[in-house]
């Protein structure tokens, strides 16, 4: 994957991460950027994921790492981890 398209991938795991907003950053008027940090960690994990429930599994793992018992229940994470595995299969399963 070519830099560029890269960047792109990182923007939109970055964009569904703020849109789903599993810690309610959003909320306290943090910068759009606040989640870089998880959404560098996700994106290499996430290409790897064979399965809707891995990503699943993978996203809540990453924000309890970053947040401990703050980043809250993996049910919290299910439309999010939904929307990232559509945002996978149009990356890399075409």
């Amino acid at each position: 994957m070519d830099k560029k398209i890269y960047k792109q991938y990182l923007d939109d795991i970055r964009q569904l991460i703020n849109k789903h907003d599993p810690i309610a950053l959003m909320n306290m008027d943090c910068p759009e950027d606040e989640y870089d940090p998880e959404t560098e960690s996700i994106a290499p994990k996430l290409k790897k994921c064979t399965t809707k429930d891995e990503v699943h599994e993978m996203v809540h793992l990453e924000f309890v790492e970053w947040f401990d018992e703050s980043a809250g229940e993996k049910e919290t994470y299910l439309l999010l981890a939904e929307d990232l595995w559509v945002l996978k299969k149009c990356y890399f399963d075409t």
